[in-house]
């Protein structure tokens, strides 16, 4: 199946959207350098996009960090993955 638009990268870190849209350049950035460029390359080829989320909303939080239960649960019902039974 061919794509239709760019694929979306939901980010809610704002220094990265920066780098990739490059309209920032970080000093310390100099070791990764050459991968911020191939990013900002892709970015402006329509490659891919990126939405702003809210730290709050990122769902791959829940696969990636340890949550407080409230959270977890919230992001397993947004994945629609039932809860085991009691």
């Amino acid at each position: 199946m061919k794509s239709v638009g760019p694929s979306t990268v939901f980010e809610d870190n704002v220094a990265c959207i920066s780098l990739a849209h490059g309209s920032q350049q970080s000093k310390r950035a100099k070791h990764y350098q050459l991968k911020v460029h191939f990013l900002n390359e892709k970015f402006n080829d329509g490659t891919f996009a990126f939405e702003k989320v809210g730290t709050t909303d990122q769902l791959s939080d829940a696969l990636t960090k340890s949550l407080p239960r409230e959270s977890f649960c919230r992001y397993r019902d947004w994945m629609g993955v039932k809860p085991p039974p009691e």
